[in-house]
């Protein structure tokens, strides 16, 4: 895979694992990953971007349902050398 090159979530899937043969997933987000972390000396991990992760809970739940499901039962879930990684964007006020 290069940098740049458009891709499914199955091809997201065959190339973390590739990397990391214990790459954990989290069922029914594959629309919220962004990518796959490369870090030196630890294994690849799948990044999933949080705002989208949110997005796809709340339809099956309200939103304040679906932020207090993905701290206390997804986030917590993973562990390990295939954790995922969330990537979280707080808001910033510039000025």
């Amino acid at each position: 895979m290069r940098f740049g090159q458009m891709v499914t979530a199955v091809d997201w899937r065959e190339w973390a694992l590739a990397q990391n043969p214990d790459v954990e997933f989290i069922d029914g987000l594959d629309a919220a990953i962004i990518g796959v972390a490369v870090r030196c000396g630890e294994p690849a991990a799948v990044i999933y971007d949080g705002d989208s992760c949110l997005k796809i809970l709340e339809r099956d739940m309200g939103a304040d349902q679906a932020n207090e499901f993905f701290w206390r039962e997804v986030v917590p879930s993973c562990g390990g050398a295939g954790a995922p990684v969330f990537l979280i964007r707080p808001e910033v006020e510039h000025g």
